[in-house]
């Protein structure tokens, strides 16, 4: 031992401290680090040299401790302080904090590294990465938007070319209905005159081919001319109901194939007139067997009552109605619009009257129809009988002596969209809880909201504290993307750290339990990054006190020094 044991322990104090100023260098070089963890060194004493190990007191004689000169010191380990940095709020909506444990989770080729730092931007193929470039993973969707959560997935943000379009599947409507005006009693009848088939020389009936009608002797109904030598043409129909002009509607009349039945079943349809109701006279229509008159029967309510007249209908017919009664009842009427699965928009006509009246309730009827229903005629779904039918449902809704609704039925609308391309039917729910049935000069409704929308195209997205990302669109949808996940590991410490703020999993972290933000793990802070908790004024203490210890090591190194130079030249004294 000796002079030789006293320069080795000295070197050793030398060594753990120039690694303790090592480690507070590396903390303040990283004190504007993003998400940097600072470290700090953990002194062992090294073995010792045991001269005795001292003896138990016995009889006169006292115990004695132990004799052992130390060997120094070492490093014992370098511990990291996972403790979350302070926040710093960055304005950009890629930036994310974690408040709280957990690791993002990113992709470098096969291998998962995980990282504190936010600092995420999109990159050409629209990813999420890092400032390196690495993807950064989680949950994606499926093609209805839905989280899918089996797998890791790179997170992207398709802003400007992704397009949605999101169809109907609520919609508001508020207002009042006047209990104190007429109960609706009768529908319109609108009649044409007596029509002849002329293949048989006696009264129309539903079969009759619509070229084979006459109005009078050799008048007729559909000019032979109109049919240009035999050929289908397109025969337009804009109806007039409720004191306004219905959307036009269209029927292709084949003189081979097209009869009485087929014109009468596309006015009804186009008319919106709801056939499942149960009225004093059935609607609809009906053809007078001895006559072949064609009388079209309306639903009940003002706003339900219908004009039929020649111009309604495009060229080439010698077609007359006349009204013989007029819908009568208080009642209303509006339109709004709803979409599809493709946005196309859809539009929906409204028309309420006063059902009936009772002890202390009024009952109000609803009757639904849409232009844009579309049938296919060769597969027409249960309860339809021709694909020109635009009635879509009918509602009650009961109120009590307050005004309140207290009951609705009805209400769930469903619009066929076959042979559009757009899934089909269109099902959606009109909520009447805003609606109430009070005195008043008149009957008002109006749908305020509904949840679908046309195309849009995605223009932003923002992250929310649960990791979802939800995109914006130019039309007001808003839609999932994906979900942004968080790593946590049994033991911090035991994970490896890299050069850019990546962490490799370690022996001794465990392995990573990763799921979303806020279920065991800390939940995210949007348009923020952590800033390093480097602390700058303990960094300085400890710079001190290591650099004390260096410079008393080396003044034990110097007194041996001193101590060989005084042997040394003992021989020559």
């Amino acid at each position: 031992m000796g002079l030789g044991s006293a320069l080795s322990t000295a070197v050793s104090g030398l060594n753990v401290n120039q690694n303790a100023i090592d480690i507070i260098g590396n903390n303040l070089a990283n004190v504007n680090t993003t998400a940097f963890k600072s470290s700090r060194d953990e002194f062992v004493n090294n073995f010792y040299n045991t001269i005795s190990v001292g003896s138990s007191p016995g009889g006169s004689a006292s115990g004695v401790n132990p004799v052992q000169i130390g060997q120094g010191a070492s490093t014992g380990s370098v511990s990291v302080n996972f403790q979350p940095g302070a926040p710093t709020q960055t304005g950009l909506s890629s930036d994310l904090y974690i408040q709280g444990n957990g690791f993002f989770v990113v992709q470098q080729g096969n291998t998962q590294l995980y990282t504190r730092d936010g600092s995420f931007q999109r990159d050409s193929n629209s990813n999420i990465v890092n400032s390196q470039g690495l993807q950064v993973v989680g949950f994606g969707v499926d093609d209805d938007f839905n989280l899918q959560k089996a797998a890791l997935v790179p997170l992207k943000v398709p802003i400007g070319s992704l397009q949605v379009a999101q169809s109907t599947s609520n919609a508001f409507i508020q207002g009042v209905l006047n209990p104190q005006g007429d109960v609706a009693t009768k529908p319109t009848i609108s009649s044409t005159g007596a029509l002849n088939d002329t293949s048989t020389s006696a009264a129309g009936t539903g079969s009759s081919l619509l070229k084979n009608l006459e109005v009078s002797p050799g008048v007729k109904l559909i000019s032979d001319s109109t049919f240009q030598g035999g050929t289908p043409i397109t025969l337009t129909y804009t109806p007039r109901s409720g004191g306004g002009v219905l959307p036009s509607q269209s029927i292709t009349l084949d003189p081979a194939t097209t009869t009485l039945d087929d014109f009468a079943n596309f006015v009804v349809g186009s008319l919106g007139i709801n056939t499942a109701l149960t009225q004093s006279t059935a609607p609809g229509y009906s053809i007078n067997s001895t006559t072949g008159a064609l009388s079209i029967v309306g639903n009940y309510g003002e706003t339900a009552d219908f004009t039929i007249q020649s111009a309604d209908f495009s060229g080439g017919n010698n077609l007359t109605f006349n009204k013989s009664q007029t819908a009568d009842g208080e009642s209303i009427f509006t339109q709004f619009s709803a979409y599809d699965s493709l946005g196309s928009k859809i539009t929906v006509q409204v028309t309420g009257y006063l059902e009936s009246l009772g002890t202390e309730q009024s009952i109000f009827r609803l009757n639904f129809s849409s232009p844009d229903q579309k049938l296919d005629p060769s597969g027409l779904p249960p309860g339809f009988t021709d694909q020109f039918n635009r009635s879509i449902g009918s509602a009650v809704l009961t109120f009590d002596s307050r005004g309140q609704l207290s009951s609705v039925t009805g209400n769930d609308l469903t619009i066929y969209r076959q042979l559009t391309g757009a899934k089909s039917p269109l099902q959606f729910k009109l909520d009447v809880s805003g609606v109430s049935a009070l005195s008043a000069q008149n009957s008002a409704l109006a749908v305020v909201s509904q949840d679908g929308s046309p195309p849009g195209t995605l223009t932003d997205y923002s992250i929310g504290p649960d990791g979802v990302i939800q995109g914006t669109f130019d039309n007001g949808a808003t839609r999932t993307l994906g979900q942004v996940v968080l790593a946590r590991f049994a033991n911090n410490g035991g994970l490896v750290a890299t050069q850019n703020n990546l962490y490799e999993q370690g022996p001794n972290s465990g392995l990573p339990y990763i799921t979303a933000p806020g279920s065991g793990v800390g939940t995210l802070v949007n348009g923020a990054l952590e800033l390093s908790n480097t602390d700058v004024a303990t960094s300085f203490v400890n710079l001190l006190t290591a650099s004390t210890g260096f410079s008393a090591n080396s003044r034990v190194i110097a007194t041996a020094q001193e101590l060989f130079q005084t042997l040394l030249s003992l021989p020559r004294s």
